[in-house]
């Protein structure tokens, strides 16, 4: 196989895993057994990597030896080499003394519990936890030798509220947080400066003079994270959930994904398993990186595979189902093992983690082996790409970059007239415009470095693709509805705080967006939806926003029944905020434009509606979501009929000139 980084790259691995804590530690059960399948994953990156592992398991693991191993085991790593930590045990969280206040919003910090994180001598208590802050402490002098930093926790971030709605056996399912009951507030005490690892050479006086974040600067890094910090990680069976599911992801994609892809598909993964939502995010830098392909490969993303086996009950059968991200329009491709033959199998039936296929025809497939079938879970349309740029090896990077594409997802043409978005270099940054605004971001800018650039830049434009997708989605072929079945309302409230209804013109609300002379700006809106049809109809209402994202969960449930003459509500029927995005003020635009997508069957097709969920891209100049504040083939397979309807919601920018 193809070496998909640059030549001897090395990757350097520390390996953290605590199963038998020493009382009052609950122990755990799963963790050794996740740090050496994550080994095993690794010695096969050999063929990339020249390799070097160092575990440090149960007693091993003191707060000590994890933090001299950072500094031993990393130290020959280079800008050309990928440092990878993985830590699998207990968090937990301990009250941050107040001159860290200004970076802990909530006062306290997230914490690692070492072997000796936490022990009772002759009575007396003693911690030696490993704060998020000390680690930011070393990755940030690691970060100076320009390796690309990768951390992995499976654990528990934060001792917020615990969800869990997986059933299983008594003494299967075990949290991976550790509280310290001592306390009301269940956090570890505030520890003296003396114990932190970087107080003898930042010193307390100094920082009280400046500031905690000027000598605690974040190192750039990428990080995995088992759970949202208002959650817990949990492990079932023996094993880590978050482990079993990103050592799965990887494996079927042959770890060829980008860091925002492989946050996607576990998370979709979980959502049939455990209430439990991972998280990749950047630190100490922009977010592009999580555009990067896993441990730094430069190779293109692959499809996902399943195995495919043939049994007399059910016939060839492949262990990929919905919560893989497979529909009922899916087609396998299957391959034999010389690669001289190629089958397409079509989804007879659809399960959560299995599907039976239909081979069009009877195919010469040995029943006695297994086989791999590939599917790609993403929708895309061709999207016709303009490059603008006078460096002609930018140019000729990003154009072999995106005409390697194997899903014929990027056309290039010769005009920004012809094209659907434009790449423009700007001071050896790369940024992504659309063709009648020339020069202005719509997407977070690249600075160009040869390889890293162009596969961020193409990691961007199939995000749009996808995008593009869902929001042109639409059924020409709709038979039982002479008119939309599903009539939308909105309202707003007037100078005399009165609701009002807002009129809809030709697919477009235009709410009332109010610049009061303090400069507040503001308003809000409420929407109904409502079944003028004569049958039960199941309604999704997906919010497409400014930032290409795709929030699907505005309806109480993501495809709610109406029964015909009964209304839903956005959200409840709660006033959804309005606001302006940075990028709209400072770009000049002359509005906000974002859209509300609603879809209507005669049968449930929440499966389908999960698929085009997206998080936003990261704006060019504020990540943070604006707009309206809404948190949380082309074919649509089982259903009789379906029919889609856009509405444009369009906020003016009072301070537009022309």
């Amino acid at each position: 196989m193809t070496s998909h980084v640059y030549p001897r790259s090395r990757l350097y691995v520390l390996l953290v895993a605590i199963n038998n804590y020493p009382p009052p530690v609950t122990p755990l059960k799963g963790c050794v057994n996740d740090l050496q399948k994550v080994a095993s994953y690794l010695e096969e990156e050999s063929k990339d990597f020249e390799i070097h592992i160092r575990k440090l398991i149960d007693g091993e693991a003191t707060k000590d030896n994890i933090v001299k191993a950072f500094y031993s085991h990393f130290e020959p790593a280079n800008e050309n080499d990928v440092i990878l930590f993985y830590f699998s045990g207990h968090g937990t969280q301990e009250d941050a003394d107040p001159i860290f206040w200004e970076i802990e919003q909530d006062h306290k910090f997230e914490s690692l519990v070492c072997f000796d994180g936490y022990t009772i001598s002759e009575g007396q208590a003693k911690f030696r936890l490993l704060a998020d802050k000390e680690l930011r402490y070393i990755i940030r002098k690691l970060s100076d030798k320009g390796s690309h930093i990768v951390t992995i926790f499976d654990c528990c971030h934060s001792g917020g509220n615990t969800r869990n709605g997986f059933f299983a056996k008594p003494g299967e399912v075990l949290e991976r947080r550790m509280i310290y009951r001592e306390r009301l507030s269940h956090a570890f005490p505030a520890r003296p400066w003396t114990e932190f690892i970087f107080s003898e050479t930042i010193s307390l006086d100094d920082v009280k003079k400046s500031s905690i974040d000027h000598y605690l600067t974040e190192g750039k890094h990428i990080q995995l994270a088992a759970c949202q910090n208002d959650e817990s990680a949990f492990e079932v069976g023996g094993e880590g959930m978050f482990t079993k599911n990103l050592l799965e992801v990887l494996t079927r994609t042959e770890g060829l994904i980008t860091y925002y892809d492989l946050q996607a598909r576990i998370q979709n993964y979980m959502r049939y398993q455990f209430k439990q939502t991972p998280k990749a995010y950047v630190s100490g830098d922009n977010e592009s990186s999580l555009f990067l392909g896993f441990l730094n490969k430069k190779g293109e993303a692959k499809p996902q595979y399943g195995n495919i086996n043939f049994n007399e009950t059910d016939g060839w059968v492949i262990d990929l189902g919905a919560m893989h991200g497979l529909s009922s329009s899916s087609v396998i491709t299957i391959t034999d093992d010389n690669g001289n033959r190629s089958y397409n199998a079509k989804i007879r039936d659809i399960y959560p983690t299995h599907a039976q296929l239909q081979f069009e025809k009877n195919e010469d497939l040995d029943t006695r082996i297994t086989y791999k079938g590939y599917s790609s879970d993403y929708f895309f349309v061709t999207l016709n790409i303009y490059i603008n740029a006078q460096d002609s090896a930018i140019k000729q990077d990003i154009q072999k970059t995106l005409s390697a594409d194997p899903a014929t997802t990027f056309m290039l043409v010769e005009s920004p007239e012809q094209s659907d978005y434009c790449i423009e270099e700007q001071k050896k940054n790369i940024l992504i415009s659309r063709p009648e605004m020339s020069g202005v971001p719509i997407v977070q800018p690249v600075e160009y470095s040869h390889g890293n650039s162009a596969t961020i830049i193409r990691n961007y434009l199939g995000h749009l693709s996808q995008f593009e997708f869902v929001k042109q989605l639409q059924n020409p072929n709709a038979f039982l509805f002479n008119k939309f079945p599903i009539d939308i309302f909105f309202y707003q409230k007037d100078a005399m705080q009165r609701e009002t209804s807002l009129s809809l013109t030709d697919g477009e609300v235009v709410p009332n967006f109010v610049k009061h002379p303090s400069g507040n700006t503001g308003g809000s809106i409420r929407i109904k939806l409502k079944n003028t049809s004569d049958r039960k109809l199941y309604c999704a209402l997906l919010y497409l926003t400014f930032n290409f994202a795709v929030h699907i969960k505005l309806l109480k449930e993501v495809v709610m029944g109406l029964e015909p003459n009964q209304e839903g509500w956005a959200l409840d029927g709660k006033w959804i905020p309005l606001a302006l995005e940075d990028e709209v003020v400072s770009f000049n635009y002359r509005e906000s434009a974002s859209i509300l997508k609603i879809m209507a069957s005669t049968s449930d097709f929440t499966q389908q509606v999960v698929r085009f969920e997206m998080p936003p891209l990261p704006g060019p100049l504020d990540p943070g979501h604006k707009g309206l504040s809404v948190s949380s083939s082309h074919y649509i397979p089982d259903v009789q009929d379906w029919i889609t309807r856009n509405i444009s919601v369009k906020i003016k920018n009072p301070d537009f000139h022309a």
